[in-house]
């Protein structure tokens, strides 16, 4: 997953335990991104990272409820610094 159009990116998206969240953070990763997934679903989101990761990409899971917005700061700040900054962010977080 290193080359693509995304190689080289880096990418904050909410929502990324399922449905467009987790397509999204797929077809990007797929494409070559480095991706931050934020989700209030751990097992979710800890199974979207291991199949990226088992694909060859790159993903970190950041559990948080993006209504929590001391934790949305917190999550933000541990993915600029594990990625190095951030070139995009998806807020596709939906409400169930």
């Amino acid at each position: 997953m290193p080359d693509g159009p995304f190689a080289g990116r880096r990418f904050l998206l909410t929502g990324s335990a399922s449905g467009i969240g987790r397509a999204t953070a797929m077809r990007l990763a797929a494409d070559g991104a480095a991706i931050a997934g934020i989700d209030r679903d751990r097992a979710g989101l800890a199974a979207v990272v291991a199949t990226v990761e088992a694909a060859g990409g790159r993903m970190l899971a950041l559990e948080a409820d993006v209504s929590d917005l001391p934790a949305v700061e917190r999550a933000v700040a541990s993915a600029v610094a594990a990625l190095g900054g951030l070139e995009g962010v998806g807020n596709i977080a939906g409400h169930r």
